[in-house]
C-alpha cells in the first residue's frame, strides 16, 4: 500500500472513529429550559470543528454554537454563537489565547468583555471534544465562571471526568460522549 494512499486511509478512518463518537442527538437541560442539541463535526489538518444545533422551550429558543479547537497543540480557539429567543436575534464569541477569553454579546450592557485567566482557557460547551483528545489524568483549567481542577476515572469501557467541586462532569462510554453535566446546563446522548 502506497505511503499517500495510507496517509488518506487513516486520516479518513480517524474523522470517521471521532466524528461517530460525539455526533448525534442529545437531550438539554438549561435551566429554564429543556430541548435538544444536534451536534455536528469535521477535521481539517489540525483543526477540529464543532457545530451545535440547539433548540428548546418548544422551538422558541433556537442557539447555534460553532467552536473551533486545536489538536496539535491541543487547544481551544474560539466558539461563536447565534441566539434566535422568541424572535429576537442575537451574537456572541469567545476568543481563547494563552491567558486571555475575550467575549462578544450583542445584546450585554457590556459587549465586550476580557478575562485574563491563570490556567489554559476553556469553556463548558467544548470541553468534551477537548478532554476526548487530553492524554493526562488531571486537567486544571480556567473558564468564564472559574478556574477548575478535573479529574478522570476510568472504569471498564467508561471514562468519567468530574471537577473536584463537582459541578462539571463529563462521561464517555466506549469511546463516545454520552454525557455533559456543567452547572445548571445537562446534555445527555439520545441516538447518533
Amino acid at each position: 500500500m502506497s505511503k499517500s494512499f495510507r496517509f488518506l486511509f487513516l486520516s479518513l478512518f480517524s474523522i470517521y472513529i471521532f466524528g461517530s463518537s460525539f455526533e448525534g442527538l442529545y437531550k438539554v437541560k438549561m435551566f429554564p429550559y429543556s430541548g435538544s442539541t444536534e451536534i455536528y463535526s469535521s477535521i481539517e489538518g489540525e483543526t477540529l470543528f464543532v457545530e451545535f444545533k440547539t433548540k428548546a422551550a418548544l422551538n422558541t429558543v433556537k442557539i447555534n454554537n460553532n467552536a473551533k479547537l486545536l489538536l496539535s497543540p491541543l487547544k481551544v480557539v474560539s466558539i461563536s454563537s447565534d441566539y434566535n429567543k422568541l424572535g429576537v436575534k442575537s451574537s456572541g464569541h469567545l476568543l481563547f489565547s494563552d491567558t486571555l477569553i475575550e467575549t462578544y454579546f450583542s445584546d450585554a450592557k457590556t459587549k465586550n468583555k476580557s478575562y485574563t485567566v491563570k490556567n489554559q482557557p476553556n469553556d463548558w460547551l467544548i470541553l468534551p471534544f477537548f478532554l476526548r483528545h487530553y492524554d493526562k489524568d488531571r486537567y486544571i483549567c480556567s473558564m468564564i465562571h472559574g478556574d477548575f481542577i478535573i479529574d478522570r476515572k476510568a472504569n471498564d469501557s467508561t471514562v468519567e471526568w468530574s471537577s473536584t467541586d463537582k459541578s462539571i462532569k463529563v462521561v464517555f462510554r466506549d469511546s463516545a460522549f454520552i454525557y455533559l453535566k456543567a452547572g445548571k446546563i445537562e446534555m445527555t446522548k439520545v441516538k447518533n
